[in-house]
């Protein structure tokens, strides 16, 4: 690898002798990040800069260059094929303004108990004949989510937030079709699946 394309992995988390177009491609259908550390345009850097911002938001034009043995600045004409040459980066990869994956962290209190200590609270308030307070007091569960419950014949878990609109079969199916993009090497982002659910669900 000559010099000029050394100097673009000086963060790298991968070694240079170790990083082609093929590992790039196969990193970016993974949906991981490539950001250029260095912009190397002398003619016209503001133009190529702002190529550059444009390729980091739309993945499509990247993508392109990647695919490509030459790569030319369409507003300079300056060759930046340095610019495939990029930080491969796996943590915390920032895709469509979204960190991915995300960690989703839970902001309420509420069922916080399960189908086994229901079912144990319940079996305790027949068969030992104690009090619904007394079994609220021992299970630590609310005291109108064990009344509601005890009347009722069958018992269902717990739900929160809004009815799933796709089955879990149809979620499979979307969840395939990621998979499947991500081997071909053009892995959706975001809130490029979010469009394609919005669309299958229209």
């Amino acid at each position: 690898m000559v010099d000029s394309q050394q100097r673009y992995f000086d963060n790298c988390q991968v070694p240079p002798d170790q990083i082609n177009l093929i590992e790039l491609r196969k990193a970016w259908g993974n949906g991981s990040e490539f950001y250029p550390t260095k912009f190397p345009m002398k003619n016209d850097p503001a133009n190529c800069r702002n190529q550059i911002e444009t390729a980091k938001k739309e993945r499509r034009n990247l993508v392109a260059w990647l695919n490509n043995e030459e790569f030319k600045c369409r507003k300079c004409d300056k060759e930046i094929e340095d610019i495939v040459y990029m930080v491969y980066n796996c943590d915390n990869t920032k895709i469509g303004g979204e960190y991915m994956p995300r960690k989703r962290d839970r902001v309420t209190e509420k069922c916080q108990w399960s189908m086994d200590v229901l079912d144990r609270a319940i079996k305790r308030v027949n068969d030992d004949r104690i009090s619904l307070h007394k079994a609220v007091q021992e299970f630590k569960i609310p005291y109108s989510t064990l009344q509601k419950r005890y009347r009722r014949l069958e018992q269902t878990s717990p739900r929160l937030g809004r009815k799933s609109i796709f089955s879990p079969d149809q979620e499979r199916i979307l969840a395939d079709h990621l998979i499947h993009m991500t081997n071909l090497f053009y892995g959706l982002d975001s809130m490029k699946f979010r469009q394609i659910a919005y669309e299958c669900a229209e």
